[in-house]
């Protein structure tokens, strides 16, 4: 059986790890997710999960990718988390140890290295880096160490990014999320923080609405409709008919009832649908970052994606006209909020 063992901090688990954990799951019998008590390389910063919440996160994000598992050990145990400790509690015959190119730059400067090298192969996910490319090369001739590298997407995103006063909430509102619909939540993160960062917005805001824009979908119509009632929502019959925007009107009952979020993330999280006419920057990333995130696999979203990260209003004015459409081959009603927004990007961008 191959073995694939992947660790770090998780602070907090985001989707670049969950596309290093599903690519694993393809190539590997058993991938093992090991979240770190003590990093050995880095001190915990400010705002940083508790050991149980990391842990707890990890299980949440990679629960329901196949083969792969979240173990425990490293936490159990207190103090730093040495590889090798980990590799001798494994003893396992046929391991890959997965690393990060930062990570595998200052190997040698890991805890007994040396008998890393000689029990582990090493696998790094491939980057036209030439500094990494010859540390591979020099690492295989001094120490004869096996080192594969992987083919893979690489998703550019820290942990650092998604950070800040909201981090204590991250395990409460991922609890609100199915797992059928965690990698597109994730990825919708990923998507509002590169949006928030080329335009300047609020990135911790966008990475929390983001998180929390989905989390009532997996409910039933008719548990949108006794808690709309029970939040005396009183909604108009168009929204009654096109039951997809029903859990945008929830989820902004939940995130304010339950989280206490602020009017803006409120707002993007409750238009993240529809749209509106005149969206804030905020707003506008959500419905993008929906639409475009790296699990759409639509024909025509590399061009949708291109155009969002030009100009945010004709990112928006092109997807409404590509759901209007769509709407309209497949005999939908389409909400007059929608039609109202579509005409409105489409003077605003002449």
């Amino acid at each position: 059986m191959r073995i694939a063992l992947y660790g770090g901090t998780f602070n907090p688990p985001h989707f670049g790890h969950l596309n290093t954990v599903k690519t694993l799951s393809g190539l590997y019998d058993r991938v093992i997710v090991m979240p770190a008590a003590v990093p050995p390389h880095k001190n915990m910063p400010e705002f940083s999960l508790c050991d149980m919440e990391r842990l707890n996160l990890a299980r949440l994000t990679f629960g329901g990718v196949e083969n792969a598992e979240v173990s425990d050990f490293e936490i159990r145990k207190g103090g730093v988390s040495y590889t090798i400790d980990t590799l001798d509690a494994l003893n396992a015959d046929d391991i890959t140890l997965v690393v990060g190119t930062d990570m595998l730059l200052s190997f040698e400067k890991w805890h007994r290295f040396e008998e890393i090298l000689n029990r582990a192969e090493i696998a790094v996910f491939r980057r036209d880096e030439r500094g990494v490319t010859e540390h591979i090369r020099y690492l295989r001739e001094k120490y004869n160490a096996k080192i594969i590298e992987i083919d893979t997407d690489i998703i550019e995103l820290s942990s650092s990014q998604l950070r800040g006063s909201e981090t204590k909430n991250r395990l409460k509102v991922l609890e609100t999320v199915s797992p059928k619909r965690m990698a597109h939540t994730l990825g919708t993160e990923y998507e509002a923080v590169l949006l928030a960062n080329k335009f300047g917005a609020d990135v911790e805001a966008a990475a929390y609405a983001a998180i929390l824009h989905d989390c009532t979908k997996h409910w039933t119509v008719e548990k949108h409709l006794q808690f709309c009632e029970e939040c005396n929502i009183i909604l108009d019959d168009m929204s009654k008919k096109t039951v997809k925007a029903l859990h945008s009107i929830t989820a902004t009952a939940l995130a304010r009832r339950e989280f206490s979020v602020s009017d803006a993330v409120y707002n993007a999280i409750r238009h993240h649908t529809l749209g509106r006419s005149g969206m804030s920057a905020l707003e506008m990333i959500i419905y993008l970052a929906d639409k475009i995130e790296p699990t759409r696999k639509y024909s025509d979203v590399p061009h949708y994606r291109a155009v969002a990260y030009e100009s945010l209003e004709r990112g928006v004015l092109a997807l409404l006209d590509m759901n209007i459409g769509k709407l309209i081959r497949e005999g939908h009603l389409i909400h007059p909020t929608t039609v109202e927004a579509r005409n409105f990007y489409l003077e605003a961008t002449q």
